[in-house]
C-alpha cells in the first residue's frame, strides 16, 4: 500500500512539474513596412496603405492610429482588434479623413500598438508627410 501511495505521489509531482508554464516577458514585435518612416505622399492621397506585421506567441490585440503630428487630429484609426494568431499581417488601405486638406507639407504619425495575454505591450511609430 505504501509503495502504491508513494508511486502515485511521485507521478503527480512529475506531471505538475512538466506542465508548469514559463513566464512570458517578451512584448509583441511590430514591423511597419508601409508607409516607411519619412515617406512623402504627393499629391494628397485619398487613402493610405498600411502594411505591417506583429509577432507574439500569445497575441491578444492591436490598434492602429494615424494622427496629424501638430494638431493631434485623427487621420484614420482602427479600434482594438482581438487576435490569437502568432503572426498578424496587416495589409489594409485606410481612407484619409483630413480635418482640412493640407495646403503645405503636413507631418503625420502612424502608431501601431499591440498587447499579448500576459499584458506585455509594445508600439511602433513611423512619421510621414503629405504634400499637395
Amino acid at each position: 500500500m505504501t509503495k502504491k501511495f508513494l508511486l502515485c505521489i511521485a507521478s503527480i509531482t512529475v506531471i505538475m512539474i512538466s506542465c508548469k508554464k514559463t513566464t512570458d516577458n517578451a512584448a509583441p514585435v511590430i514591423t511597419i513596412t508601409s508607409p516607411s518612416d519619412g515617406h512623402m505622399f504627393m499629391p494628397v492621397p485619398d487613402s493610405i496603405l498600411v502594411t505591417a506585421s506583429i509577432t507574439d506567441a500569445d497575441m491578444h490585440s492591436y490598434t492602429i492610429l494615424a494622427t496629424n503630428a501638430a494638431t493631434g487630429d485623427t487621420l484614420f484609426s482602427q479600434p482594438e482588434t482581438h487576435v490569437h494568431d502568432e503572426t498578424v499581417t496587416i495589409n489594409q488601405k485606410f481612407k484619409a479623413s483630413y480635418t482640412t486638406t493640407p495646403i503645405a507639407s503636413t507631418a503625420f504619425e502612424l502608431e501601431i500598438s499591440a498587447e499579448d495575454h500576459n499584458s506585455n505591450e509594445s508600439s511602433k511609430t513611423v512619421h510621414f508627410n503629405v504634400m499637395p
